[in-house]
């Protein structure tokens, strides 16, 4: 899956129970917190969070970011397609957030073996 992140955007604390994910960055910086550590990666980078670790990611350059997410086994892009909103191609601004969208998402993280953590939940540590 592409995935395109505003300066500051990226996802909240979170546990896969069946997926491991692969991240790949194309463009921009990330910086990704697993427990006890935090991984900065750039475009060349790659990142791995193995299934059943909490993580999440956050884009901290100043432009939209850019990565590849490969996940295993396959087929998390149903809960994408579940999960998300259409924008119209070529949009990197992102669908303000309301009470549905947060409540489609839980549900749909609930048919998906997701776990989402508390937000302020502290993973990272150390740069690696």
């Amino acid at each position: 899956i592409e995935v395109l992140s505003q300066p500051g955007g990226g996802t909240p604390p979170h546990v896969h129970r069946r997926e491991a994910e692969i991240f790949t960055i194309l463009e921009g910086r990330y910086a990704f917190d697993l427990p006890g550590k935090t991984i900065i990666a750039e475009a060349g980078s790659t990142v791995f969070a193995p299934a059943n670790v909490p993580h999440c990611y956050r884009n901290i350059g100043d432009s939209v970011g850019r990565m590849l997410v490969g996940m295993t086994p396959g087929a998390l892009d149903a809960f994408f397609m579940e999960a998300g909103d259409e924008v119209p191609k070529g949009t990197t601004t992102p669908l303000p957030v309301t009470q549905e969208r947060i409540a489609k998402l839980g549900r749909t993280c609930t048919t998906f073996s997701i776990e989402m953590l508390a937000p302020d939940q502290k993973l990272g540590g150390p740069v690696a």
